[in-house]
């Protein structure tokens, strides 16, 4: 899939202004949050340029803001939005009651990335393993 680099780059921005719009900050405060100077936020806000890795990763944690969200448009905006929608998707299917340590794995794999990884990895093989009519990986460790 090709990505037309201007348009993304601008939609970025936009969703950027967004962020800097509800947390109520001017331009040279976001950049200051952030910890980049004035004109390279700028640049990244008009589409000129896209955040790097640490703005990255500071906008997540200063912001609570979904990276899906705001480089692909996916998923919403703030993580504990996502999160509460996956608890009340749970409630609404009884999911809770069920299985109690549900919410805890889903709050633990939000915040511990390699416990995110290490689920989604085994799910992946369980997949696979399915499809291929194999039995599935007994357990996370092998």
């Amino acid at each position: 899939m090709k990505i037309r680099t201007g348009n993304y780059l601008l939609e970025v921005g936009q969703r950027l202004a967004i962020v800097r719009n509800e947390a109520r900050l001017t331009r040279s405060d976001m950049a200051r949050k952030l910890g980049i100077h004035p004109n390279n936020y700028y640049k990244h806000e008009v589409g000129d340029t896209l955040p790097c890795l640490d703005t990255l990763y500071r906008l997540q944690n200063e912001f609570d803001i979904s990276l899906d969200w705001l480089l692909f448009k996916k998923e919403p905006m703030y993580l504990r939005a996502r999160q509460l929608a996956v608890v009340e998707k749970m409630q609404a299917n009884n999911l809770e009651a069920e299985l109690p340590d549900v919410k805890d794995l889903v709050a633990d794999m939000e915040q511990d990335q390699v416990l995110r990884y290490e689920i989604l990895l085994y799910y992946s093989k369980y997949k696979k393993a399915q499809r291929n009519g194999e039995t599935p990986p007994p357990s996370l460790a092998s």
